[in-house]
């Protein structure tokens, strides 16, 4: 997931991501790939304590995701 940093320089919030620099974890689905990157975010911004304004933000991705990949993103099974 692509991450701002508001502050020029170095570093950012990008690379601070889980997915930074890694090859996609195809044995997920998209639905969890779409969770974790997720979760990574809101825990970056909790530690900034910038999470209650991108909180709207966060929502908006995943209604756009399941907007534009209809049906990829429903649950099915345990998963």
């Amino acid at each position: 997931m692509m991450m701002e940093h508001p502050v020029p320089g170095q570093g950012g919030r990008h690379r601070q991501t889980i997915s930074y620099g890694q090859l996609p974890d195809i044995s997920l689905s998209s639905r969890n790939a779409l969770a974790r990157e997720i979760k990574d975010a809101r825990t970056i911004y909790r530690r900034q304590s910038l999470y209650t304004p991108e909180r709207r933000s966060l929502q908006e991705v995943i209604r756009l995701n399941k907007l534009a990949w209809s049906g990829t993103f429903e649950k099915r099974g345990n998963s």
